[in-house]
């Protein structure tokens, strides 16, 4: 007997009906013994390898373990019947003839490194040990057996699916009857809701009109003449004057009061809706419809929803409105809120609230595993910013095994306090006036990390009160360099790029550089001097940064002599400074141009 594989569909109902992905045999005529098995093959087709398995038994199940050989588990085919166990991957073919029965429903399939594990339940018949996994007999008895098996599969699974269509037309139906009974059930309320109204009405109708027939006065008899006509004219006229002024005309405003529950008033069942008031009355001023406020603005799972839409769009202040609106509402903060506003604490390199947040939600009793690590490992980053290297490295510890990140930024973080020690210690030198040993220190700084800008802009700030002009020239143009770099090239670790400045203080220091730069170049080149403050003085304007003294670069820029026979500065020259996304996520360039004259 001969079988053809069939590639299972996605619009296949016989093979979603299956838990693992399984395959389909479908048995070939007589006709089809030399056409090739599969689809669009040659007629020469290499004969499939039996790939290497191991297997063991128990009572109740037959385990059976096949490498895949670097093989991915998408590519790899299983198929099963009562007593066929069939795997398909690459150019191998694995076909077994099971010794005993199996329940294929209670069959299953794992691929974990690179291993195929299929666990087999042996059926109530042959829960015993097998000793061995194929069966033995003639060739006729292993077909007869096997078409048998793959016939009893197939009726399996027929079954299965007439079932489910079935459950199908037996659910539908139920939900149409039960949709047809609360549309009866409405339209019998509204029925008897009219009638009572009506009802109402018509007896109101018929009190007032007995009213008024009782009310009702005889007809006045017809007038008389009278002889005092001149008297009642009089009197008339003395009436009228007595008559009192008419009254002023007043404005009058008025506003509908807002109402908890929108039902019209004749509806309504004012005894239950203040009852209800009663019981929430402390949850009544977060209530929209109440404190006159939109009704978003009271749901904190759209607050939440909105501020992880800022959030994405790199808008970190507005997401942090969005998120902490949201807790001010709910009583009982959520760890996925409190985690995204310390990310964006984190983004604005605002550290102490990002600890204070990732504490709350650490401390909150619902947070998964996953959920957790990310607080934890954003917690470390935030300890980071505010120099707390040893409650940073305690919880990258806990998380840096198999995490290439964590582990990155682990090794960033040993580098970053051997850089911090000695930074320090030339700090301190710089302080007393000892430049040859603050100059040391930063030297072996700088050598554990050359990119470390404040290292270069201290090393360069003792070089020029040593007198070292070249030397501080040098430290000057090489931090603008860095901080002209591209940090989003993907090469650094998650620390080193939380713990780069943002792009306005990076622009500050750019300044200060600048201005550091021009006064080591004032003796030996002032026209290079004079353009580096041009320079500086133009990105502070453009920043408008309220610590920059732009007064004291003009100064420095009006008190610097050029000697006449020098040539001009080139006024057209450009100057290129990185400029980054208010949002704090990408870089851009702005350009400047030279002034003719100082302002």
């Amino acid at each position: 007997m001969k079988y053809a594989f069939l590639k299972s569909s996605p619009r296949s109902s016989f093979i979603n009906e299956i838990k693992c992905p399984f395959i389909l045999l479908r048995e070939l005529p007589q006709s089809e013994y030399n056409a090739p098995l599969l689809r669009g093959a040659s007629p020469a087709i290499a004969m499939p390898l039996v790939p290497q398995y191991t297997w063991c038994e128990t009572e109740n199940e037959v385990h059976v373990s096949i490498p895949l050989k670097g093989v991915s588990s998408k590519h790899v085919d299983v198929f099963t019947a009562p007593t066929i166990l069939k795997v398909s991957f690459a150019q191998y073919l694995l076909d077994i003839n099971l010794r005993g029965r199996i329940e294929e429903e209670r069959s299953r399939a794992r691929s974990k490194n690179g291993t195929l594990t299929i666990r087999l339940a042996k059926a109530g018949d042959d829960r015993s040990l097998w000793r061995k996994l194929s069966c033995e007999g003639t060739k006729d008895e292993i077909e007869r057996r096997r078409s048998a098996s793959l016939r009893e599969r197939y009726d399996q699974v027929q079954k299965r699916m007439g079932q489910v269509g079935t459950n199908r037309v037996d659910e539908e139906r139920s939900l149409f009857q039960k949709h047809m009974e609360l549309e009866e059930q409405e339209r019998q309320r509204i029925d008897s809701i009219k009638e009572a109204e009506k009802r109402r009405a018509e007896e109101d109708l018929h009190r007032r009109f007995a009213v008024n027939q009782k009310q009702q006065c005889p007809p006045p008899s017809p007038d008389q003449p009278d002889d005092n006509a001149a008297r009642q004219a009089n009197d008339a006229k003395s009436r009228h004057d007595r008559a009192p002024p008419v009254r002023p005309s007043a404005t009058i405003t008025f506003r509908n009061t807002p109402r908890l529950f929108k039902t019209p008033s004749r509806e309504s069942t004012v005894v239950q809706e203040n009852q209800f008031i009663l019981k929430n009355r402390a949850n009544l001023n977060s209530n929209a419809l109440l404190n006159g406020s939109d009704i978003g603005d009271a749901d904190p799972a759209w607050l939440a929803k909105k501020g992880d839409e800022f959030c994405h769009a790199c808008d970190f202040g507005s997401a942090i409105n969005a998120y902490s609106a949201a807790l001010s509402i709910d009583s009982s903060p959520k760890p996925h809120v409190l985690a995204s506003r310390a990310k964006c604490f984190l983004s604005l390199r605002e550290g102490s609230d990002c600890i204070e947040d990732c504490l709350k939600a650490l401390s909150c009793a619902s947070i998964d595993g996953s959920l957790k690590k990310t607080i934890e490992v954003r917690l470390a980053l935030a300890y980071c910013l505010n120099e707390e290297y040893d409650e940073a490295r305690f919880y990258f510890c806990r998380h840096s095994d198999g995490d290439k990140k964590v582990s990155g930024c682990l090794a960033y973080l040993d580098k970053i306090v051997k850089v911090s020690d000695h930074k320090a210690k030339g700090d301190a030198y710089l302080q007393q006036g000892d430049f040859v040993e603050a100059s040391g220190h930063y030297d072996h700084a700088l050598k554990i990390d050359p990119s470390h800008v404040k290292t270069l802009m201290n090393r360069a700030s003792c070089r020029l009160a040593a007198s070292q002009a070249s030397q501080c020239i040098d430290d000057c143009t090489q931090a603008i360099g860095l901080l002209s770099a591209n940090s989003d090239s993907g090469e650094t670790s998650l620390l080193e790029q939380v713990l780069l400045p943002l792009a306005s203080i990076r622009r500050r220091w750019s300044v200060m550089l600048l201005i550091r730069r021009a006064k080591a170049k004032e003796e030996a080149n002032p026209q290079s001097a004079l353009k580096d403050l041009y320079d500086a003085r133009d990105l502070a304007n453009w920043l408008n940064d309220p610590s920059i003294d732009v007064n004291s670069i003009e100064k420095s820029i009006n008190e610097l002599e050029i000697p006449d026979n020098l040539p001009t500065l080139n006024t057209d020259q450009e100057v290129v400074y990185p400029i980054k996304a208010g949002d704090g996520t990408s870089f851009a360039q702005a350009k400047f141009q030279h002034s003719n004259s100082p302002t």
